[in-house]
């Protein structure tokens, strides 16, 4: 016969949404808008939140399907999209991340 021996830990967790520091839920970028675009680069913008998070994620995808993301630090609000191609409305998301959670996406255009 086999025994199996379970080691149990007791842990504390900050219940997030308790404080007002952490909300439960993370608010999403706003007024995202892309400016600064040339035939292969694209600068995307947008208003911080005021969620304490990790990061934020920006996806941009072409008219062909072609999926691109880049993590951006918490304290910027501000990435240069690269490798674009010239001609094209690309569809551009972001979002802020804590752990697994996600905000919304907020979302733009860039034609380059």
């Amino acid at each position: 016969p086999f025994f199996y021996q379970a080691n149990m830990k007791k842990t504390r967790l900050t219940v997030i949404g308790e404080d007002p520091q952490y909300p439960a839920e993370i608010d999403g970028p706003t007024n995202v808008v892309t400016n600064q675009v040339t035939e292969d680069t694209a600068s995307v913008s947008w208003d911080p939140v005021r969620a304490d998070i990790d990061k934020y994620m920006v996806r941009y995808i072409s008219p062909d399907g072609e999926t691109k993301e880049k993590a951006v630090p918490k304290d910027q609000s501000s990435t240069v999209l690269t490798g674009l191609k010239p001609g094209e409305a690309y569809k551009v998301f972001v979002w802020a991340e804590r752990g697994n959670q996600g905000s919304k996406k907020a979302d733009t255009k860039a034609l380059t």
